[in-house]
């Protein structure tokens, strides 16, 4: 999300886009788990404690810490409605300038029916559109891309759920074949691991992020390196604060 991406430079940094695009939303900046209350938990695993979160608590904040400099945003902050509906997440970049901020928009329901990024430091917008099947299980999301207010790309994203759970996102970008995923692993109703693989011609590159959780059941922070050719160690440490909150943002957030 943070670039626009030739063909040339596609490949190479898709990585980083695909990353931010869900993460500094957070979704995430992506990024990003929080929790919903129990009447909401029909995406979960009925307790109303799935993913990073736990009942009566959301997400305020996260913050990145690395040995090497990060490009782009390594703080967020989170900000919502009377309802509990995410309002707003403001990214920050390493010397605390407003990077990019994101608004929701939420249907009915309280889910998320799109978000819109907007950037800073270049004329760049990516608006996100979620679609949902006929039991509010998310199924796809479309998001494009516009460079001065010139569409540039569109692309998709598809999710798969087995037992209510998420296991799969597959991400298309310059066809019909799959350019990149994200699978999932859980334990006693947690999600342990996200591993992210992508597609360089007949090379495939793979990565890790593993979750820590607090003792009240609340994520505590994600780890994971900082590329596919670096392994250098990021940590994504979360700050939460009572409120509630309408969405598991463990359906949206790939880490």
């Amino acid at each position: 999300m943070d670039f626009i991406i030739s063909n040339q430079k596609r490949m190479s940094v898709k990585l980083q886009r695909l990353f931010m695009i869900m993460v500094a939303i957070i979704v995430a900046s992506m990024t990003i788990t929080a929790c919903w209350d129990d009447e909401d938990d029909e995406n979960g695993d009925g307790n109303g404690n799935s993913g990073g979160g736990v009942a009566g608590k959301r997400i305020k904040s996260w913050v990145i810490t690395c040995s090497k400099p990060v490009d782009g945003i390594v703080k967020t902050d989170y900000s919502y409605n009377s309802d509990g509906t995410l309002r707003r997440t403001d990214g920050y970049d390493s010397s605390s300038k407003l990077y990019m901020y994101t608004i929701f928009t939420s249907n009915s329901d309280g889910m998320w029916e799109k978000y819109v990024q907007h950037y800073e430091t270049m004329p760049l917008r990516v608006e996100f559109n979620f679609s949902y099947n006929s039991n509010k299980i998310l199924q796809k999301c479309q998001f494009n891309t516009f460079s001065g207010g010139v569409l540039v790309q569109t692309a998709n994203i598809d999710y798969t759920f087995e037992n209510g759970r998420k296991t799969l996102e597959v991400y298309t970008i310059s066809g019909s074949a799959a350019d990149a995923q994200y699978s999932f692993n859980y334990s006693n109703g947690r999600r342990t691991t996200s591993t992210y693989t992508t597609y360089v011609g007949s090379q495939v590159y793979t990565m890790t992020y593993t979750r820590t959780y607090n003792s009240d059941g609340t994520l505590q922070k994600v780890t994971y390196p900082l590329s596919v050719t670096d392994n250098t160690l990021v940590t994504q440490t979360y700050t939460w604060e009572n409120g509630k909150t309408t969405v598991d943002h463990d359906l949206y957030s790939p880490i």
